[in-house]
């Protein structure tokens, strides 16, 4: 089932998805550093079809070198990269500003991501981000950090990000997993007054499971924060909870501070 856009889990803020899925805003330092070209690459933009289709190029290859990803953009959207590139390259030829057909575009973005050793991304590479999820999320469930995490790991294998929606989609598919792991687990050891004694402690909410919350770091050193993470602790201890198998196994999982025997 398709999940309407309102429903889904927000994993970046705005200014997040705008750095690294937003069309690339340069001033001059970063055009000198982004569109300065090497020859390999101009030859790659000068065997396009057309002075179009090479600027086109130009900029694709410069947006990549800054952000690692492709984009669709008018001729409106990059008038000062537009200007950069002709003065620089193309020394006042006459530029039409002509559209790109979808076959040049994709056909670029294959030869810029061949030419830097990426791979695009495909659903083939699901699985192995999505394992990646699921040992990322035993470590910190925020999704944002889970997201800097899959993004480092697709930086590290030189494959280029999902967008944002499949990003999304599978972040939020992975916290549902662990939530219901962590249940399992926790309804196996539990008895009624063990719950009943991590039901004072742990507040639930659409992302976190019970046990996930109480593992979360506090926010900050702050005299409140840490009165709680001393109220978390005594009530651990205080409980006398025997948990071995879980704890345990989440100990070895994570950096969770409450581990206790």
């Amino acid at each position: 089932m398709q999940i309407a856009k309102s429903e889904r889990l927000t994993v970046l803020s705005g200014a997040e998805q705008e750095a690294l899925y937003g069309l690339p805003d340069f001033d001059d330092a970063q055009r000198l550093e982004y569109l300065a070209l090497t020859e390999t690459e101009l030859a790659l933009a000068s065997s396009r079809p057309g002075l179009h289709a090479q600027v086109y190029c130009l900029l694709q290859i410069g947006y990549f070198k800054a952000k690692h990803a492709f984009f669709r953009f008018d001729w409106s959207e990059v008038e000062d990269d537009c200007t950069f590139v002709l003065s620089r390259y193309f020394h006042g030829e006459a530029f039409e500003r002509k559209p790109i057909s979808k076959h040049e575009h994709y056909t670029q973005r294959e030869r810029v991501a061949e030419l830097f050793g990426y791979q695009l991304w495909v659903a083939d590479f699901l699985p192995q981000l999505g394992q990646q999820a699921t040992q990322t999320v035993r470590r910190d469930v925020t999704p944002g950090f889970v997201a800097a995490e899959l993004i480092v790991w697709l930086n590290k294998h030189k494959i280029i990000r999902p967008g944002y929606t499949s990003l999304q989609e599978l972040i939020s598919e992975t916290l549902s997993a662990e939530r219901r792991r962590l249940g399992g687990l926790l309804a196996e050891v539990l008895d009624d007054a063990a719950k009943a004694a991590l039901a004072q402690l742990l507040v639930r909410d659409d992302t976190l499971s019970q046990l996930a919350a109480l593992k979360q770091d506090a926010k900050s050193f702050g005299w409140r924060q840490m009165i709680r993470e001393r109220e978390k602790r005594t009530l651990l201890v205080s409980s006398k909870l025997k948990v071995p198998r879980i704890w345990r196994y989440e100990c070895a999982t994570s950096s969770s501070k409450f581990c206790i025997s």
